[in-house]
């Protein structure tokens, strides 16, 4: 009586799902664990034991109980239940027939969990293991110089990018402090930068040069970091000597290019000065010439020196004008009103555009004031609106539209016209040259569009153009904030 008791306290009060089947596997007796599934006992009763398996293991699980293999000894069985929900529950099984009966005992422990975590385990364990040959491939093929160094000042390990670049053997480099490949000039600064890194600073784009084996220097770019309490630095660096040398190439040859261009224009200036005196003489001159009785032939000449001194005397005039765009004075900012500048301008073209019935809007709603030299930006008004009439369309009354609108770090000036055009397909690179025409107008000089350039660039702007032939032409200038 007292071993049926305990059975009986065993078997309703057990964590674990315990049953009593008849060898066909129909219930006859079930504990209160059965509950979790969603089905009362008297369904269990009516239900055969199969039927809660899930699909797949109902043949395996039919098998098993049929072949009675659990009559001395207990017999283990793993398969999958299913809730009343849809839940599905991984049990591991011990069946053992009870004495002198065809009834089976068994119990069955829920590992759903263990078996998730163990599944959890082996996929992160995995994942690890596929990310970490993935580091070190990547560690192997980077074209970076990849190393991680310790806090005595040695490498612990370095990639092979490293002794392609170096020229010395990875032993080399992992017995030899690192401060010793370090350009003398630079040691100083890596060495508190190695000390910022050990407090916990990262570097950013830190700068210094390694020695090769062969003695050339290597410029690098870091990025590092400490990687834990132990003091080892983790850090990658970007061979940017090439880069380096180029940017030294290009500052000589600026500096070449700026000494040249003051050169020139020293030269330009002393010889255009110098000259102003010997032409106005020779202006003199030949006007005193008209003024006495010459022969016919002598009045030819006379009136050809008369022409070429008057060329010449522009000539020098333009130079002049051309030399004093950088003049400090001339690039003085200031704010300056744009309907001032088109009223002034307009004022001075009044004959102009009288006569041709020219026509001028304006639309300055987005900005009206900008802060510009306003010497330069009344020689672009006027060179632009003075361009418009001169090469406007004969078949129809001029028409200049100017606009003003502010973009993210420019103001836009935008000047079109419905003029004759110009040949974009032929004049392209030609437009802003200097003395540069592309019409049989007798008032080009050529000199304007290139004034106009060169004004908007000394100031780090820009000007475009659009045209179509016969249709007109637009101008789009950009002035830097």
């Amino acid at each position: 009586m007292y071993t049926n008791l305990l059975f009986q306290s065993f078997f309703y009060l057990s964590d674990n799902f315990l049953m009593i089947i008849d060898s066909d596997g129909n219930f006859k007796k079930v504990n209160d664990k059965w509950k979790e599934l969603g089905f009362s006992k008297e369904e269990l009763i009516q239900t055969p034991f199969v039927n809660l398996i899930y699909p797949e293991d109902q043949a395996e699980t039919k098998n098993f109980i049929a072949a009675d293999e659990f009559s001395n000894t207990a017999s283990e069985l793993k398969n999958r239940l299913v809730s009343q929900d849809g839940d599905i529950l991984l049990i591991k099984w011990r069946f053992l027939k009870i004495d002198s009966t065809e009834d089976i005992i068994a119990i069955g422990k829920d590992i759903s969990d263990q078996t998730r975590q163990q599944l959890t385990y082996e996929a992160f364990t995995k994942d690890l293991k596929e990310k970490s040959k993935k580091l070190e491939d990547l560690f192997e093929l980077s074209e970076d110089l990849i190393v991680i160094a310790n806090a005595d000042g040695y490498f612990k390990k370095v990639n092979p990018k490293w002794i392609e670049i170096l020229g010395y053997s990875e032993a080399e480099l992992l017995s030899t402090p690192f401060m010793e490949f370090i350009h003398p000039d630079d040691r100083s600064k890596t060495t508190t930068m190695v000390r910022k890194q050990m407090e916990g600073t990262t570097a950013i784009k830190f700068e210094n040069r390694y020695q090769t084996k062969s003695g050339e220097s290597v410029w690098l770019e870091w990025n590092a970091t400490s990687v834990d309490q132990t003091g080892d630095i983790f850090a990658i660096a970007r061979n940017t000597t090439a880069q380096k040398k180029q940017k030294i190439r290009e500052q000589a040859t600026l500096k070449e290019v700026r000494a040249k261009n003051k050169q020139l224009e020293d030269f330009a200036y002393i010889t255009s000065h110098n000259l102003r005196a010997p032409v106005a003489n020779i202006a003199m001159l030949t006007k005193f010439l008209e003024e006495t009785q010459l022969s016919e032939e002598q009045e030819k000449l006379t009136k050809l020196l008369t022409d070429s001194t008057r060329i010449l005397n522009q000539t020098l005039h333009d130079l002049i004008e051309v030399i004093q765009i950088h003049n400090k004075d001339n690039t003085k900012l200031v704010e300056v009103s744009l309907e001032k500048i088109v009223k002034e301008v307009t004022n001075q073209l009044s004959g102009e555009i009288m006569s041709s019935k020219a026509e001028i809007t304006t639309d300055f709603s987005d900005v009206s004031i900008v802060r510009y030299s306003e010497i330069f930006l009344r020689s672009i008004f006027l060179n632009l609106i003075s361009n418009a009439l001169k090469y406007k369309s004969p078949d129809r009354k001029p028409v200049i539209n100017i606009t003003a609108k502010r973009l993210k770090n420019s103001i836009q000036l935008t000047f079109s016209d419905n003029g004759i055009g110009i040949d974009l397909e032929k004049y392209k690179n030609q437009v802003f040259g200097f003395k540069k025409t592309f019409h049989n107008n007798i008032d080009a000089k050529g000199l304007g569009l290139f004034m106009t350039k060169s004004q908007i660039e000394a100031l780090n702007g820009t000007i475009k153009v659009s045209s179509t032939l016969e249709k007109g032409t637009k101008f789009t200038i950009n002035l830097n904030l």
